[in-house]
């Protein structure tokens, strides 16, 4: 009977030998896969911080056929200094007057090493025109949509259906 319970404690031990091995291995893998995550979520990063947008700048003003109307165009620069390609590059502003979101132009691929420039028309009324948020969104080759806007230079990663941040106080266009 002693040779029994001798060999029941040994397969006992022998279980839960393996049961800890199995729980390190899996503790292991898990360790290893957060690992590869943060590494792959850092380099993406570093890539999206050079996905260079410069604050737009007026190129043109002109008054329409009603007298009070004004159209400005704003051009935006996009350059990708990364060593991969940015995908579906867009440029959205919401002017005051209108209060929705102008989607005027958008580049479907840049280029590494490659700089766009991107105009938008935007309609207001002589001496009225401002600009409450601007937003240039793009998706890196990974697909990870990231967003430089108003109110930062650098990119952050873009949440699904995220509103605009506004800026404070909103940006007055010239009259002429």
């Amino acid at each position: 009977m002693s040779a029994d319970w001798a060999g029941a404690w040994s397969q006992a031990a022998g279980a839960a030998a393996t049961l800890m091995a199995a729980v390190v291995a899996l503790w292991v893998a898990f360790r290893q896969a957060a690992t590869r995550r943060r590494e792959g979520d850092e380099r993406a990063r570093a890539q999206a911080r050079l996905v260079v947008v410069e604050h737009p700048e007026v190129i043109n003003s002109n008054r329409d056929m009603d007298p009070e109307s004004i159209h400005h165009d704003l051009r935006f620069m996009i350059a990708n200094y990364g060593d991969r390609p940015v995908l579906d590059v867009r440029v959205e502003v919401w002017p005051v007057e209108r209060g929705e979101r102008a989607v005027e132009k958008s580049e479907r691929v840049v280029l590494r090493n490659q700089q766009v420039h991107l105009d938008v028309r935007v309609y207001g009324q002589v001496g009225k025109s401002t600009v409450s948020a601007w937003r240039v969104p793009w998706a890196d080759a990974d697909g990870r949509r990231w967003v430089v806007d108003c109110l930062s230079r650098e990119a952050r990663e873009m949440r699904t259906e995220e509103t605009p941040r506004r800026l404070p106080e909103p940006w007055r266009l010239p009259p002429t």
